[in-house]
């Protein structure tokens, strides 16, 4: 209870002090603006006698002068600019036809106490979160776009937020410092306060990759990787994403809520009419389902990117989805007669092999994949007929061929095939070409050996 009335208060707070926060920030260049004006003026005006100074101290050992520029600290939200210039006129060593009189001083002098954007000096503002110093900007614009950006970065395009809160106490403050200070232009210091470091390792997904695969040539583990990409998923990886190759800490936690309004397809049923002219396993369309749609408002809360919490707020069906008539077949599935002698030729002519049989991130590879360019040819590993031709999945274009003697071979990923469920095939008959339909970052073939269901090393049996 204590906690929730903290944090109700903290909002109240922000939302009492914001308006004039806003209204100091817009005056603020203004303010120097009129600020440099008048300390131009001055000085312009001391011109004259700072010009004669050597003379008057020929003449007047007391003629002193001053010109100071300097500011100090007078509240978190402002400086105290002074200026002023004084030439002071002695008593001794005055002559006849000189323009000042004895006693007589020239002083033009300036204090402003204004809430200024940027401090004419070397200064810089620093973020501070729980009173640590994190990372110096050069402007207080610029420390503010790195707090923006940090938020930026996690939250969805577009969407709406409706709480936010640094678990930090964070804060920018002013500092005068020397010219060794380091100081950071906004993206990398927004890189440095989300991960903790200037230089983030990043890996750029090529074709082929795989999650174990990127994980084991950078030497990470692939749980750590996961880890270290937060929302990743390696189902969903894709050419040309970015993946962390670091562990990061930041230095501030941001915790949000967002409402957020996306598009969502509802999926069309699918009705099966029993054709007895096509084989067990095939389908046929007979008229084409389309997906409806259906806006979703969702309330969504998250930390330093991660969603925590997601509560669906409305759904509004903007299309009805129109189901989907198909033929399925109902004549058994033909069966390979002939023996086989178990030993298999190879499904494409080279063999170069960019995955494995075995484990694979932590999942069983039931076969090897087989990199060559689109089109290239896949022949039949041995003599038998074909029990499937057809779209299955994370294979995408499948087909199956029964050797006898309970011995299967399965080739995947195809861009085409060109056989048909019941169709008697020969060892070397072009059967596929390969692709990267399905689950595949790249062309390649997935080729697979059964015995009896249970997958085998196919590279025993080439």
């Amino acid at each position: 209870m204590i906690k929730e009335r903290l944090e109700f208060a903290l909002s109240v707070l922000k939302e009492k002090t914001r308006p004039a926060i806003e209204s100091i920030r817009e005056k603020s260049t203004l303010a120097l603006n009129i600020l440099r004006e008048k300390t131009t003026r001055a000085v312009e005006k001391a011109k004259p006698h700072i010009e004669k100074l050597p003379e008057y101290k020929q003449k007047l050992p007391q003629y002193f002068l001053r010109l100071p520029l300097y500011y100090k600290a007078a509240s978190t939200v402002g400086l105290v600019f002074v200026l002023t210039v004084s030439i002071y006129a002695g008593t001794n060593g005055l002559e006849k036809g000189d323009d000042l009189c004895p006693g007589e001083l020239l002083e033009i002098s300036l204090e402003e106490d204004l809430p200024l954007a940027e401090p004419v000096i070397n200064a810089v503002y620093i973020i501070t979160a729980d009173g640590e110093e994190i990372v110096a900007l050069a402007t207080m614009e610029e420390a503010q776009a790195v707090l923006d950006g940090k938020m930026d970065r996690y939250k969805t395009k577009g969407s709406e937020i409706k709480d936010l809160v640094f678990k930090e106490m964070v804060g920018i403050e002013a500092k005068e410092v020397d010219d060794s200070y380091p100081v950071f232009s906004v993206e990398d210091a927004i890189n440095y306060v989300i991960t903790g470091t200037t230089e983030p390792r990043i890996y750029i997904v090529q074709g082929g990759d795989t999650l174990w695969d990127i994980a084991i040539a950078n030497g990470i583990s692939p749980y750590a990787l996961q880890d270290m990409n937060p929302g990743f998923d390696p189902k969903r990886m894709r050419i040309g994403q970015e993946i962390f190759l670091y562990e990061t800490f930041p230095f501030i936690t941001v915790s949000f809520t967002e409402i957020v309004t996306v598009s969502e397809r509802i999926p069309y049923q699918v009705v099966y009419e029993n054709n007895d002219t096509m084989y067990r396993g095939q389908s046929q369309v007979k008229s084409v389902g389309t997906f409806g749609s259906k806006e979703v408002v969702s309330e969504i809360t998250k930390e330093n990117g991660v969603t925590v919490s997601s509560v669906v707020l409305s759904e509004t069906i903007v299309t009805e989805p129109v189901t989907q008539v198909a033929y399925r077949g109902t004549l058994p599935t033909p069966v390979y007669t002939g023996t086989s002698s178990g030993e298999l030729s190879q499904p494409v002519g080279s063999m170069n092999v960019i995955s494995q049989y075995g484990r694979r991130g932590g999942r069983q590879h039931h076969g090897v994949d087989l990199k060559g360019p689109v089109g290239t040819p896949i022949y039949a590993a041995a003599d038998g007929v074909v029990t499937f031709s057809g779209s299955s999945g994370s294979y995408g274009l499948l087909v199956k061929i029964s050797h006898g003697n309970g011995l299967e071979t399965r080739y995947s990923h195809n861009s085409e095939n060109f056989v048909s469920v019941g169709d008697v095939v020969t060892a070397g008959q072009h059967i596929a070409a390969m692709g990267a339909t399905g689950n595949a970052t790249t062309s390649h073939l997935h080729f697979e050996v059964r015995i009896n269901g249970a997958s085998k090393n196919p590279m025993n049996y080439i």
